[in-house]
């Protein structure tokens, strides 16, 4: 079983090895037959697809790997995308800071609440994501007994609260709080009386919860850049086909 003692230090060293040597086995991968030529055209046709709407085109195929690369290649883009993950949740900052509808038909309640949905959907996708690719690493790695089960434990206890209110509005209803509420009672008191008084309440409240979840946001992408180092120390020890380090080629 692996030992596994992660910090925000060892996290970022971690990451940034790991992604020196992904990056040097996909130039690797490039000089596999046949695949650079594929790579090539499936770029020219994707950045043409919108150019060529009226133009029949035969079905692009999948370029097919022996079955130990392809194995390697899902165990990088699981590790991909729970990194992306890690951005989408980094991103939900912006989301709260910003309210774009002023004079529009979307309230400062209802702008807050689909921020707070998107954050908590975002906590729980790279949850899934991670649980995944730990399993794919403990069933195609050695050696086995990877942690998975401690793994999840630890992850769910600092995320709990966040993994019930999505599932709460997943399944049953939206997201709110008090404070939302509170928000949208003041939003409906300055429509009927449109003085200095009554426009501060709702105004207050909604830069006061903002700022609460922007913290919220950071914090939370915090803890979870530590499981993205744990997955990359992990990675760093077991993925064998990954080069040590780039190799210097000749132009």
């Amino acid at each position: 079983m692996d030992k596994i003692a992660v910090t925000h230090e060892s996290s970022e060293q971690a990451q940034r090895q790991l992604q020196d040597r992904i990056s040097a086995w996909l130039m690797e991968l490039l000089e596999f037959p046949g695949y650079r030529e594929w790579k090539n055209e499936q770029i020219v046709r994707t950045l043409l697809e919108g150019h060529l709407l009226n133009i029949d085109q035969a079905p692009f195929p999948d370029f097919e790997f022996p079955k130990e690369i392809e194995q390697y290649i899902d165990i990088v883009q699981g590790y991909h995308a729970i990194l992306s993950t890690l951005f989408n949740v980094r991103e939900c900052e912006f989301y709260f800071k910003k309210y774009p509808f002023a004079g529009r038909n979307v309230s400062r309640e209802a702008h807050l609440r689909t921020c707070c949905e998107l954050f908590l959907s975002r906590v729980y996708q790279f949850r899934e994501r991670l649980l995944r690719q730990l399993k794919r690493l403990d069933r195609r790695t050695k050696p086995k007994g990877i942690p998975v089960r401690q793994i999840q434990q630890a992850f769910d206890e600092r995320f709990g609260n966040y993994l019930a209110e999505r599932n709460k509005v997943h399944h049953e209803e939206e997201y709110t709080d008090v404070q939302l509420k509170a928000i949208g009672i003041g939003d409906l008191l300055s429509i009927a009386d449109d003085s200095p008084h009554w426009f501060k309440i709702p105004q207050g409240n909604y830069l006061k919860i903002r700022r609460e979840w922007v913290k919220k946001v950071e914090t939370a992408a915090t803890h979870l850049d530590i499981f993205v180092g744990l997955v990359a120390v992990l990675m760093l020890k077991r993925c064998d086909f990954l080069p040590k380090s780039r190799k210097s080629k000749k132009a």
